[in-house]
C-alpha cells in the first residue's frame, strides 16, 4: 500500500510502500522527496538490490537510507509499484527512464513491457531520434526492430537523418542491409538528398559533400544499377569522382573491371516488397534469383 503526503510551503511527496517499510530512498533533485520500501520484497525481485541492502547505512529512524540522483522520483515510484505487482503505464514521455531503471536494477520483467511498448510506438519517422538512446543498451530484439524499420522504410529513415554519429550509424545499417523495399538509385538519391539539406546556409563544397559518407559509399551498390541511372548519379553534386562513375559505366555496359571498382558489390539487394524468403529454397536464397520453384529470376 502506497500513501502520499504534502507541506504547505514546499511540495515534498513522500510515498510508502508495504506494512514494515526498512528502507528509504531519497530523491535531492525532486525537491526533497523520500520513498519507503521494504528490502526484502525489492530483494526478491532484483538481485542489484538484494547486494546493495548488504551494507546498512541507517538514518536516525533505523531505516537504511538510499540517495537516487539519476532517476526522477516519478519514475521511481512507478518501479517500485511494479515490483509490488501494480500495473504501470509507459508512454512516450517516460520509456527512456523506466528502460534505463529497468536495465539499472536488473528487472527483466520490466524491460519487456518498454519492449512491447516501444514496438507500437517506434516507426520510421521518429526512429532516428531515439535510436541513439536505445542502441546503448544493446537489446538485441530492440536494434533488430529498428533495422527492419531501416530495410523496410529506407527512403522515410533517411529523410529525417542528419550527419551526426548516431545517424550516421543509421545510415549504414540501411546501406549495409541485403534486403532492402527500394531502388539501388532511389536510395543513392536519398542520400544525396539527406547530404544536401545539411549543407544548407553554408557554402557547398562537393569535397566535404562526399567526405560527411566516407567510406560509406561503398555500400552503395552502384554496380547494379543501370547505364542511366549511373548518368544521373554522376550529375553534380556526385558522391561519385570521375574515374569511378567511367569504371562504373564500363562495368555494367561491358563488364570490364578495374581496380576502382574493388570495394563495390555488384550483387542485386533482395526488395523486400516483392520478395518473400519462404518462397525460396536455402540455395536461391544467397543469390539474386526469385525461384518458388528454381523456376523464375529477376
Amino acid at each position: 500500500m502506497a500513501s502520499t503526503s504534502s507541506t504547505n510551503s514546499v511540495a515534498i511527496n513522500s510515498v510508502e510502500f508495504g506494512q514494515n517499510p526498512d528502507v528509504k530512498f531519497l530523491f535531492p533533485n525532486n525537491g526533497g522527496a523520500t520513498l519507503l520500501a521494504e528490502k526484502v520484497e525489492l530483494a526478491n525481485k532484483s538481485e542489484v538490490f538484494k547486494n546493495q541492502f548488504s551494507c546498512d547505512i541507517t538514518d536516525n529512524g533505523g531505516r537504511e537510507s538510499i540517495p537516487i540522483t539519476d532517476i526522477s522520483f516519478d519514475t521511481f515510484s512507478k518501479m517500485i509499484s511494479h515490483i509490488y505487482g501494480t500495473k504501470i503505464a509507459i508512454d512516450k514521455a517516460n520509456f527512456r527512464e523506466i528502460l534505463y531503471v529497468s536495465r539499472k536494477y536488473f528487472l527483466d520483467d520490466l524491460t519487456v513491457l518498454v519492449i512491447e511498448f516501444l514496438k507500437q510506438f517506434l516507426n520510421a519517422d521518429n526512429l532516428a531520434e531515439h535510436f541513439e538512446f536505445i542502441e546503448k543498451f544493446d537489446i538485441k530484439m530492440l536494434n533488430d526492430y529498428m533495422a527492419y524499420h531501416c530495410r523496410k522504410f529506407p527512403l522515410t529513415v533517411i529523410n529525417t537523418l542528419t550527419i551526426s554519429a548516431p545517424h550516421k550509424r543509421i545510415l549504414h545499417i540501411i546501406l549495409k542491409s541485403p534486403i532492402i523495399s527500394c531502388t539501388e538509385y532511389d536510395l543513392y538519391q536519398a542520400v544525396v538528398t539527406m547530404l544536401i539539406r545539411q549543407q544548407k546556409n553554408k557554402v557547398f563544397d562537393e569535397e566535404i559533400f562526399k567526405k560527411e559518407l566516407g567510406k560509406m559509399i561503398y555500400l552503395i551498390r552502384f554496380p547494379t544499377m543501370t547505364v542511366s541511372q549511373l548518368i544521373s548519379c554522376g550529375t553534380k553534386p556526385s558522391l561519385l569522382s570521375e574515374k569511378q562513375l567511367v569504371d562504373l559505366l564500363l562495368w555494367v555496359q561491358d563488364k570490364k573491371f578495374s581496380t576502382t571498382l574493388q570495394f563495390f558489390s555488384n550483387v542485386q539487394r533482395f526488395n523486400e516488397n516483392i520478395l518473400n524468403l519462404k518462397d525460396m529454397c536455402l540455395k536461391c536464397r544467397a543469390t539474386n534469383i526469385y525461384c518458388k520453384k528454381c523456376d523464375r529470376s529477376f
